[in-house]
């Protein structure tokens, strides 16, 4: 057979909606490069089609014949099949010998999209095709395996999304170098000439491309949703499991093919396989199989490490890697509800409570397991499933359970120092949604007040730390009754005599409580010890501060409390710096980094990075300072040079954080503990005189504002508002750092005198 015998290339393809894809094509080109049979994979809407057709644009030279692509999707049947692909052959016999005598000579590449029909025998057939050809090579797009003896399996992600971290609000580069919001943003022009790109349109676009997981046909659909739906509503309605997002799409277009293609593939799952499939759908987080197999396994470990391979081969489940390395699942929106169906209300019900109820006794311990060599395990697992332990948290308000609420968080007290189940701000929302519940015991509203003045201290709020630290002392409870309150109810004394640089009276007191005995872990008396050493360092006492200090790091080293003994590291490296060892500091700064890394702790990161730029300075090396305050880039003048301390297996999130400290520091609002340290702060002031910064807030930014000024927290302005609270915290987020303030209550008190001076008394 001739080269011309054959249509070479792709028939006419719009390329102009492309977005991104960059690392996938180039592994597909590799991919087809390399094997004969290659597999494209992924659940519908994906966007498989599209990344092949665009890699076909570029092939279509490569191959002497050039490329067959037949479209399967309204192919039914073997025969069917042979008769498509003896007229692309050019063969007028449409009979699957004389096809196979048509491969027999062709030296191109064949490709087969939509192929999900099993009736299609495609394995059979293409094997067969090799069988008569060495030169043809084979590529299947399909939303589940194919069978093929050696294919290639290429897995199609969603799109990227920006990284989502806790106490971070977005820049601009990095909401724009993430595909899924560059394709949304595309499809808004083509959709709407009114579109507008301000700050705040765009962090409403990462929460939209986030709800939908980056799925390209799903983005799709909110662009056209958008045109008759705000952001706000959006979000909203996409909450709703009865609201179906494909409506959105065009007539003609696949919206209902991916009803179609699960319906398929579910019909070849067992009841086993079915009823997993339905529990898995309760994670919002991504999962590993030995959390699966503790709660929902019937039949062991090893049987649902197969079922999940199965569902993975019918793109039911999507494969993806951990901040280790390991193998994690999820279930992408799409086919959430779908899978749900599987199952009557009554057992997704009896999912979600198992779900829930295991992630809350997983935490039983919690404090035990903190203080203890598994702090880094327990720490990622926390983190992976911070979501879902949320979500939990949520449901207890919602059903009245304030008192487990506030025990949870006494018990998550020190996890919560890693924001790796919410951040400062989301804490301080549970415990003022817990304090609202009439029927609170005394003692329990005494835990939640002097939690809530511990991290209204924490989050740099010292005129709410001071007053729930008041409020907790007007309520008559004995607070020897509950293990280790009565050390939180001092220590808080102490921390609010800090904030108002108090600091003889809060040395005085964390003094006497380093002396006494309490019952809990070893290591909250380490926290005293901590703070006393800070007070000294603010003092000018390095010495005692350092003794302090590094006896109870020894404590935290015995304890197993490696996060506690990193916050010690940079207090210690900020002590050195002071008294001029600028070697020791260095050293000790990058152990403390390079430790944060491993706990995914951005804010510690930061911390450490900023006192790596006051090192340079105090040392005089300009260029090293700039690099790290300007231009991004730890240098290796002073420092070890970036392999030595950050790990080559670190995602992409730490990574920017390492590289990018400027972004980094401006988006992890810092403790006023460090405040005190880098700028060298011994109190925070309240709100003065900001009158003229009203400008530069958006009319969304002062309504929040305004609203904060009445007391509401985020889920109320949430509620107000009808949008998101996560949308509710970056908003809160920009206006902290427009106004340069560091806590809500500053926010309060601006407000309060903006309004004052602009009331009608005021101006006569």
């Amino acid at each position: 057979m001739t080269s011309d015998s054959v249509v070479r290339g792709v028939q006419g393809q719009d390329f102009s909606d492309f977005v991104g894809r960059k690392a996938e094509l180039t592994r597909l080109r590799e991919m087809i490069g390399a094997h004969r049979y290659v597999l494209v994979t992924g659940l519908s809407g994906i966007g498989k089609t599209r990344l092949v057709d665009r890699l076909l644009e570029s092939l279509s030279r490569t191959y002497r014949d050039g490329v067959i692509r037949v479209d399967a999707s309204a192919i039914t049947g073997r025969a069917a099949l042979m008769a498509t692909l003896a007229s692309r052959l050019r063969s007028e016999n449409p009979s699957e010998a004389a096809v196979r005598t048509s491969i027999s000579s062709f030296s191109g590449l064949l490709v087969v999209d939509a192929a999900d029909d099993p009736a299609l025998e495609l394995a059979d057939v293409l094997e067969g095709f090799a069988d008569v050809s060495e030169t043809a090579r084979f590529m299947v797009v399909s939303t589940s395996r194919t069978g093929i003896v050696g294919e290639a399996v290429f897995v199609v992600p969603p799109l990227s999304l920006p990284a989502e971290m806790e106490d971070r609000w977005l820049d601009e580069h990095e909401i724009h170098a993430a595909d899924a919001v560059r394709m949304l943003i595309s499809r808004l022009q083509d959709e709407t000439r009114e579109f507008s790109t301000s700050k705040d349109a765009l962090i409403d676009l990462v929460d939209l491309a986030r709800a939908v997981d980056g799925v390209p046909r799903r983005i799709e659909a909110v662009a056209r949703a958008l045109r008759v739906l705000s952001p706000a509503e959006l979000l909203t309605a996409l909450e709703d499991s009865s609201f179906d997002l494909e409506q959105f799409l065009p007539r003609g277009r696949a919206g209902a093919r991916t009803e179609r293609l699960f319906r398929r593939s579910a019909k070849e799952l067992g009841p086993e396989e079915a009823k997993l499939l339905s529990a898995l759908t309760w994670f919002r987080s991504e999962f590993d199989i030995s959390m699966v197999s503790r709660i929902f396994a019937s039949g062991g470990f090893a049987s649902v490490s197969a079922i999940i391979a199965r569902l993975v081969d019918h793109s039911l489940v999507v494969r993806t890697v951990g901040s280790a390395g390991e193998p994690v699942f999820r279930i992408l929106e799409p086919y959430r509800n779908l899978a749900r169906s599987l199952c009557d209300d009554d057992e997704s019900a009896e999912n979600q409570a198992l779900l829930r109820s295991h992630l809350l006794a997983s935490l039983e311990d919690a404090q035990a397991r903190w203080f203890s060599e598994e702090q880094l395990r327990v720490a990622r697992h926390t983190r992976r499933y911070s979501l879902d332990i949320r979500g939990a948290i949520e449901a207890l308000l919602e059903t009245g359970r304030s008192e487990d609420v506030i025990d949870l968080v006494w018990r998550l007290r020190f996890f919560l120092h890693t924001r790796i189940v919410g951040s400062w701000t989301e804490v301080r929302d549970w415990l003022s949604r817990a304090q609202a519940q009439v029927s609170l015991s005394d003692l329990s509203r005494v835990s939640g007040q002097l939690l809530l003045s511990y991290f209204d201290f924490l989050d740099g709020d010292i005129d709410g730390s001071e007053a729930h630290f008041l409020s907790s002392r007007s309520i008559a409870s004995e607070r020897s009754s509950v293990p280790g309150l009565e050390r939180l109810d001092l220590l808080v004394s102490a921390l609010v005599d800090i904030g108002r640089d108090r600091l003889t009276e809060a040395t005085t007191k964390l003094e006497e409580l380093s002396e006494r005995t309490f019952p809990g872990p070893e290591s909250a008396s380490n926290e005293l010890n901590w703070f006393l050493s800070l007070v000294l360092f603010a003092q000018g006492e390095l010495e005692r501060a350092r003794q302090v200090l590094v006896s109870s790091m020894r404590r935290e080293e015995i304890a197993g409390d490696s996060f506690g003994f990193d916050n010690s590291t940079w207090l210690l490296a900020s002590i050195e710096l002071q008294a001029g060892d600028l070697d020791q500091a260095s050293m000790l700064l990058n152990r403390a980094l390079a430790s944060f890394i491993q706990f995914e702790h951005a804010p510690g990161q930061a911390i450490c990075l900023q006192l790596m730029a006051a090192l340079a300075q105090q040392r005089g090396d300009r260029t090293t300072y700039d690099q790290i305050t300007k231009t991004g880039i730890l240098g290796v003048a002073v420092y070890p040079s970036m392999p030595e301390w950050l790990p080559n297996d670190a995602p992409a999130s730490q990574v920017d954080v390492a590289r990018n400290p400027p972004r980094a520091l401006g988006r992890h609002p810092l403790p006023i503990a460090t405040l005190m340290i880098v700028d060298g702060r011994t109190s925070v002031t309240a709100a003065s005189d900001h009158h003229s910064n009203r400008a530069i807030l958006s009319e969304r930014e002062w309504e929040i504002a305004d609203l904060i000024s009445q007391g509401l927290s985020n889920q109320a302005i949430a509620a107000r508002l009808v949008i998101s609270r996560r949308t509710v915290e970056g908003h809160v987020q920009r206006v902290l750092g427009k106004l340069g303030f560091r806590s809500r209550s500053q926010i309060a008190v601006w407000v309060s005198e903006f309004n004052a001076a602009e009331s009608p008394e005021a101006l006569r």
